[in-house]
């Protein structure tokens, strides 16, 4: 008969293994862009448009000023203004506007007015 003697083997000491680490990287950064903001949009539109001068809106209380503040922040519209004109040769300023910056033009001209206009006047504010 063949007898097995136990062997007896050399403790081993297990060591955790490391977890991989990445380098340290530089957080990304957004490429430069020529996109102009919604407010930019706006007081383009509006200044190039208005019959004021400039001075009337350096003027933070100025009926255009105010107006123009109210379009650009409060208006519940909020118009798309993103459409762009498909031709810039044309002739007039009507011909290169888009339908949503006119209307913005027409909401501009209407709160000038209501700016203009002592507010005691007015019957009601929604008419």
């Amino acid at each position: 008969p063949t007898t097995v003697s136990p062997t007896t083997a050399s403790p081993t000491t297990v060591s955790p293994t490391k977890v991989p680490t990445n380098p340290p990287t530089v957080p990304p950064t957004n490429p430069p862009t020529d996109a102009v903001s919604r407010e930019e949009v706006i007081t383009s539109v509006v200044t190039s448009a208005s019959l004021a001068g400039d001075e009337a809106f350096a003027d933070p209380d100025s009926a255009e000023s105010r107006a123009l503040n109210w379009v650009t922040n409060n208006d519940p519209l909020n118009l798309d203004l993103s459409e762009e004109s498909s031709n810039n040769q044309r002739r007039n300023l009507q011909e290169t506007l888009s339908n949503n910056q006119r209307r913005l033009l027409q909401r501009y001209a209407l709160m000038t007015i209501w700016f203009n206009t002592p507010s005691t006047k007015w019957t009601s504010e929604r008419n």
